[in-house]
């Protein structure tokens, strides 16, 4: 599996912007981050895409009460920062752009949870480059935090 890798973004960045990583999390740089309760917390399908990680770090299991160093981030701004990203089960094709999809993990997009609508959704297919990495962008959504 390659890393994410930001393709376009219109987010203002810089190593300052950091937040407080949550205890024994571990982020590559680009990996997408969900801003859970004010803690840079590895994106997964349960939370929204708030983060793009500038760093790669791991973070101590106290990390949140002792050490509380913090991971630098860019801002993913739905509709606008286009990350391509890798994606596994199913099969996604160039007839799947405009669809919505979620994560597996702050790494791969499931390529089974395809949906023609953003309800409870996190990114949406803008360029199909193959069925296993293609581009995609953060969204609005309504109910993950």
């Amino acid at each position: 599996m390659a890393a994410n890798k930001i393709v376009k973004t219109n987010a203002y960045t810089s190593k300052w912007d950091a937040r407080l990583g949550k205890n024994s999390a571990a982020f590559a740089v680009w990996d997408l981050v969900s801003n859970v309760w004010g803690i840079a917390t590895p994106a997964t399908t349960t939370w929204r895409i708030d983060w793009i990680a500038n760093w790669s770090v791991t973070f101590a299991s106290d990390n949140q009460t002792v050490a509380q160093a913090k991971l630098g981030y860019t801002v993913a701004i739905p509709n606008l920062t286009e990350i391509e990203i890798d994606i596994t089960w199913g099969t996604i094709t160039v007839a799947d752009e405009g669809k919505y999809f979620l994560l597996t993990d702050a790494n791969t997009v499931d390529g089974t949870s395809e949906s023609a609508t953003p309800t409870l959704m996190q990114l949406k297919l803008v360029k199909f480059v193959s069925a296993t990495r293609s581009i995609f962008t953060t969204i609005e959504t309504e109910i993950i935090v």
